[in-house]
C-alpha cells in the first residue's frame, strides 16, 4: 500500500479473516470464513492512513527510539528518523523529555499493523507534502546526502530554510551525465550538495525529485555551440579527423528518401571529451539555418553535423526525424 507523499509503507494487517477496503488479510488466514471485526479506533487509524490526512497532536512521552503521541484513542509512535532532524538537533538531547513533551507536532499515519497494535506516524511526510506544494521545477536547493540506496540517494534540504529537514529523492539517473552503476562512486553520506528540482507532484502521492547532474551543462548541448566553433574562420581541416559515427550513412540515405527533403549534406564532425552513450542518437539543432535544418548525430564520443535542405516547417521536420530514427534503430 502507498500512502500520501509516495512513502511506501507496510500493508495494513488484520489478524482475522475477511477484509475491509484497502486492508490486507494475512495470507495464511485468508482461507477461513470468519468475519473481520476491527475496533472503531483502529478503523479511524486505517482511514487516516488511506486518506493521507495530516493532523496536529501533542507529544506525550519520549523514549530512546522516538516519541509517543495520541491518535484518537490510540497511542501512535514517531521514530526519531521520521521527525525533523533540525528541530531535534536544536535541543540538547539530555533535555528532550522536558523540551518535547507537550509540544505540538503535525504528522501523518504511515503504518498500521492491528495485530501488533502498531501505529507509526511521520512528521517528515507532512514536511514533504509542504515542500511539494511550494517548490517548482528549476528551483535550486542545498542539502546533505542523508542516505544511499540502489535506486539513488535521499537529500535532506538545508536551504531554503522553510524546507530544512525535508528529504527529497535524488535518483541514480540524475547523479551524473556519465553512466553510474553505484551511487557511492558519485556521492557519499553526509556530502553537501546543490541540486535542481526536476519533478514535483503535489497531492496524495506527493514527491520531489532532484538532480545533481543538471547543475552542470548537458554534454549533449555541447555538440555544436561549445565544441564546434561557429566563427567565419572555422575550417574543418583544423580539427583532428575522426571516423563518422556508425549508422550515420543509414540516416543520410533514409533522409534523402523522405518527401520534401531537397538535399542532405555532411557538416562539421568532432570528438567530445567523454562518452555519454554508445547508442546512435539524432537531434535537431536550435541553430538558425536559412534553407533548412541542421541535425546532430552522436554515437559514443563522435558528433556529426548533418545539414538538411528543405522547405518543411519545424514540426514537419521533427516528424521526419522521428520516422527516420525508427527505421534505422
Amino acid at each position: 500500500m502507498k500512502n500520501s507523499c509516495g512513502l511506501i509503507c507496510r500493508n495494513v494487517l488484520v489478524r482475522a479473516e475477511g477484509s475491509l477496503p484497502g486492508v490486507k488479510i494475512d495470507a495464511a488466514e485468508e482461507s477461513n470464513d470468519v468475519e473481520t471485526t476491527i475496533p472503531a479506533a483502529w478503523e479511524k487509524a486505517i482511514e487516516l492512513l488511506q486518506e493521507g490526512e495530516s493532523f496536529t497532536t501533542k507529544i506525550q512521552s519520549v523514549n530512546k527510539s522516538g516519541v509517543l503521541i495520541p491518535v484518537g484513542k490510540l497511542s501512535g509512535f514517531i521514530p526519531y528518523k521520521l521527525m525533523n532532524r533540525y528541530t531535534l538537533s536544536s535541543i540538547d538531547k539530555s533535555t528532550w523529555t522536558e523540551q518535547l513533551v507537550g509540544r505540538d507536532i503535525t504528522v501523518k499515519v504511515t503504518q498500521v499493523v492491528v495485530p501488533e497494535r502498531r501505529l507509526i506516524c511521520s512528521e517528515k511526510a507532512v514536511m514533504l507534502e509542504k515542500a511539494a506544494s511550494m517548490l517548482k521545477k528549476g528551483d535550486v536547493i542545498e542539502g546533505v546526502i542523508s542516505s544511499l540506496h540502489n535506486f539513488g540517494a535521499f537529500v535532506e534540504i538545508s536551504s531554503p530554510k522553510e524546507h530544512a529537514g525535508t528529504e527529497v529523492i535524488l535518483p541514480l539517473r540524475e547523479l551524473s551525465w556519465d553512466w553510474v552503476s553505484n551511487v557511492s562512486t558519485v556521492v557519499t553520506k553526509g556530502q553537501q550538495v546543490r541540486v535542481k528540482v526536476v519533478d514535483v507532484s503535489a497531492g496524495p502521492q506527493c514527491k520531489v525529485v532532484v538532480s545533481l547532474k543538471r547543475m552542470e551543462g548537458d554534454p549533449l548541448q555541447e555538440t555544436l555551440d561549445n565544441v564546434m566553433p561557429l566563427d567565419e574562420d572555422f575550417d574543418t581541416e583544423d580539427i583532428v579527423p575522426v571516423a563518422m559515427p556508425q549508422g550515420v550513412e543509414d540516416i543520410l540515405n533514409e533522409l534523402s528518401n523522405e518527401n520534401g527533403i531537397d538535399e542532405v549534406t555532411l557538416g562539421r564532425r568532432v570528438e567530445e571529451r567523454r562518452t555519454v552513450s554508445q547508442d546512435l542518437e539524432l537531434w535537431m539543432s536550435k541553430e538558425s539555418v536559412t534553407d533548412g535544418f541542421n541535425l546532430v548525430a552522436r554515437a559514443g564520443r563522435v558528433v556529426q553535423e548533418i545539414h538538411v535542405c528543405t522547405s518543411m516547417d519545424a514540426e514537419s521536420m521533427r516528424g521526419t526525424v522521428q520516422r527516420v530514427l525508427k527505421r534505422v534503430n
